[in-house]
């Protein structure tokens, strides 16, 4: 009988083994957010963040706030007048220092510098990282992460250590310039009026906020409005509001339940996939984006709607 040859695991895959057992946390999830310490630790080589580059979005929630979900992207604000040049270096950068750490075959692409159209004239520049696991089988996909950088600005910055959520990570000391708490939930309102459908990851950061008793400043979604040249506020207030009735909807749930699963960690998905957890969930963030709507339409000097009845029994 022939036997099946084993295969040898390469040292990113034998790290992220060993933190899957001993966390139980999915294994491509955790690849990834090794290499997001990489590539932050690159970044901070190239001395990026005294140039205005700012960590924002989920992945900074979860690497500088303590966020217990695990993420796949990095966004970074760069302000209007960076130099996307000053990026130049950014793919021989990376994969020397992955094929230094790894031994690994991997790609950098660099961004077309073209506008994204669909974040309203704002330019981004996103370079794409492939890591190939084991070149000789194609059926083992290769790790890929987006990295962007768009030239909007960040509100508000402070530096903040590094959080690695593995042991023996810890060594890997960065001070990186990263986006409040308060601006990142800007943020999160703003990509909930902006999403064809509701994702599941943002709703999970706003929770994380919420739970935080981190409160939006409708002044920042104001100030970003006008970043990302939306002048149909009624039009971007409507979008908030059919997200919150999407909440409810059995697509979202479904949604929910998939990325709970990828993304966390076998502790925490046991109570986020309850029925009891996500109807609670579901109607705190209901309040929540409800409030965030009001506040953003003061803030805009709109008229506030009337109130709705919740009571479906009146008397």
């Amino acid at each position: 009988m022939k036997m099946k040859k084993t295969r040898l695991m390469n040292r990113l895959e034998e790290k992220a083994h060993y933190y899957n057992i001993k966390t139980g946390g999915p294994q491509e999830a955790i690849t990834k957010e090794l290499l997001h310490y990489d590539i932050l630790q690159t970044l901070s080589s190239m001395g990026v963040f005294q140039d205005g580059v700012t960590f924002q979005g989920g992945t900074a929630l979860r690497l500088c706030y303590g966020g217990r979900r695990y993420s796949e992207d990095l966004d970074f604000a760069t302000g209007h007048d960076f130099n996307f040049d000053r990026l130049n270096d950014l793919s021989t950068r990376l994969t020397d220092y992955l094929s230094t750490s790894y031994g690994l075959e991997c790609t950098v692409t660099p961004p077309k510098h073209d506008i994204d159209q669909e974040k309203g004239g704002v330019q981004v520049a996103a370079w794409k990282l492939s890591v190939s696991m084991d070149p000789a089988r194609k059926d083992i996909p290769k790790q890929r992460i987006w990295i962007e950088f768009a030239n909007v600005r960040a509100l508000t910055k402070e530096l903040r250590p590094f959080i690695s959520n593995f042991e023996q990570e810890a060594g890997q000391h960065m001070l990186i310039a990263v986006e409040t708490p308060q601006e990142i939930f800007a943020d999160k309102i703003l990509a909930a009026a902006n999403r064809p459908r509701v994702k599941a990851r943002d709703i999970f950061d706003l929770k994380f906020l919420s739970d935080r008793n981190i409160t939006l400043d409708p002044a920042h979604v104001v100030e970003k409005l006008k970043d990302y040249k939306v002048t149909d506020h009624d039009a971007f207030l409507d979008r908030l509001d059919k997200y919150r009735l999407d909440l409810t909807g059995e697509a979202f749930r479904a949604s929910w339940l998939d990325e709970m699963t990828r993304f966390t960690n076998p502790d925490l998905r046991q109570v986020l996939l309850s029925n009891e957890f996500y109807d609670s969930m579901a109607a705190q963030l209901d309040r929540v984006l409800g409030q965030a709507s009001d506040d953003i339409k003061a803030a805009l000097g709109m008229e506030p709607d009337e109130p709705k009845l919740t009571n479906k029994f009146r008397l």
